[in-house]
């Protein structure tokens, strides 16, 4: 992953959303959005966008504006996807509070068709998170509220006490807002399991999320991780799969994704107009296109190889897996996996060592062993080689001695190979004499 998606506890992908933001394609930022954000039109508005400060530009004019190029987004374009209708599913879901924790995981479950009760305490949903943010507007929120709303969560006003909690127990699975129902929470923070969000020893189907920070503040993006985070938990529990395998990918990560910078130019960032006002569509585009799109491609752009297959090592390495799982039928990847030459090229300039060589020759061992690839794949090269191989095809020469004449034998003998003689031979010749005018007796 870039750094500015690894950045986000949602994993946002910032690439594509600002690729079409660029482009000025601003419906397709916003479809972007919509397939990575819960509650897009809030999340847009007001998130504290932590991938700014992963951004590789940091030092070359200052990082993108993302979180400015997501509110001009989400209130220049309306919701370009809509939620299928699906059959709900027999479990239930009761999510306590209202907050931007409780909102979330009541979003990405109802997203999955369970029915979902969220009960909230004010005189109307989520009215703290307005209070909280001004860049949220009442429209924006009643918006995702709707969207809520037709995917099956129903809204029901009821105080977050512990007659309520009691009464959900019931349900197949429960979340409790501890921004909005402090008083049902467990004692400490750490009670709670910082992978499943429950509580050590407690039910499963029962998760805690939303805690302010130590200082009694928040970020609405934290708080949403949580919510996701907890809805995952939830699914699991009622489907019954582990609450805790592989779940190392969630939220944000360490990425190994190396960005070259060299030669590139600063491009500063671009400051609005008229502040008060954000961006227009136009300054939008020109802020947008200063990213880099982060990728790395070194080894594509030094290997004819990886260039002829229009294809990075991922890409190959999926190809190859899909290839070698066929047990009937034509294996159309073999000719890619025997055009590398295996030179090694690509884990000298590969930042993580990575060998495409090692990688095809695995493959052709596997393949080959298997019966699933012709071993006589290089048949050609080792009947060139074999008729090569010969006195029919020797060229030698001893060299000559100080006189001029040729010599019978010598103390160094260079041999460049048939290929480079023959594609280069100047250059060949011009490495023969300053070896001999070096070295002195030296064969050919």
């Amino acid at each position: 992953m870039p750094k500015c998606r690894a950045a986000c506890p949602l994993q946002m992908d910032v690439r594509p959303f600002l690729e079409r933001m660029a482009h000025g394609d601003t419906p397709g930022a916003r479809k972007v959005l919509e397939r990575h954000l819960p509650l897009p039109g809030v999340l847009g508005r007001i998130c504290e966008h932590p991938c700014e400060t992963a951004c590789v530009r940091q030092e070359l004019g200052g990082p993108l504006a993302v979180g400015a190029l997501e509110r001009v987004c989400v209130s220049q374009c309306a919701q370009q996807t809509r939620n299928l209708p699906r059959p709900p599913k027999s479990k239930k879901v009761a999510v306590i509070g209202d907050g931007m924790a409780g909102l979330v995981a009541a979003w990405d479950l109802s997203r999955k068709a369970y029915p979902v009760d969220l009960f909230y305490a004010g005189g109307r949903p989520a009215e703290g998170l307005i209070a909280a943010f001004p860049a949220l507007t009442p429209e924006a929120l009643d918006g995702e509220l709707e969207a809520m709303r037709k995917s099956g969560v129903t809204l029901t006003r009821r105080e977050p006490d512990q007659a309520l909690f009691q009464e959900v127990e019931g349900y197949d699975a429960v979340f409790v807002d501890v921004s909005c129902a402090p008083g049902l929470a467990p004692a400490s923070r750490d009670a709670v399991d910082s992978v499943t969000l429950n509580v050590a020893g407690g039910p499963e189907h029962v998760c805690f999320g939303g805690w302010p920070s130590p200082d009694g503040t928040g970020t609405p993006v934290a708080w949403a991780a949580e919510g996701r985070r907890a809805a995952m938990t939830l699914e699991r529990s009622m489907t019954g799969v582990s609450l805790t395998a592989s779940r190392e990918n969630e939220g944000a990560s360490a990425t190994r994704l190396h960005t070259p910078l060299d030669g590139l130019a600063p491009l500063q960032r671009l400051e609005p107009e008229h502040p008060g006002e954000g961006y227009s569509l136009e300054e939008a585009k020109t802020e947008a296109g200063r990213c880099l799109q982060c990728e790395c491609l070194i080894c594509v752009r030094e290997c004819l190889y990886m260039q002829k297959y229009k294809g990075y090592p991922r890409v190959y390495a999926r190809q190859m897996y899909n290839n070698a799982a066929i047990v009937k039928g034509h294996h159309q990847a073999n000719t890619m996996i025997n055009s590398c030459t295996l030179c090694g090229q690509c884990e000298v300039l590969c930042p993580e060592g990575f060998s495409m060589a090692d990688l095809c020759l695995s493959f052709r061992e596997d393949m080959v062993r298997r019966g699933m690839m012709p071993p006589s794949a290089h048949e050609f090269a080792l009947e060139d080689m074999s008729a090569a191989n010969g006195p029919e095809c020797a060229l030698s020469f001893a060299g000559s001695g100080a006189d001029g004449k040729a010599a019978e034998r010598c103390g160094h003998v260079f041999f460049p190979g048939c290929q480079l003689a023959g594609a280069r031979g100047e250059q060949v010749l011009a490495v023969y004499e300053t070896l001999r005018k070096d070295l002195g007796s030296v064969g050919l």
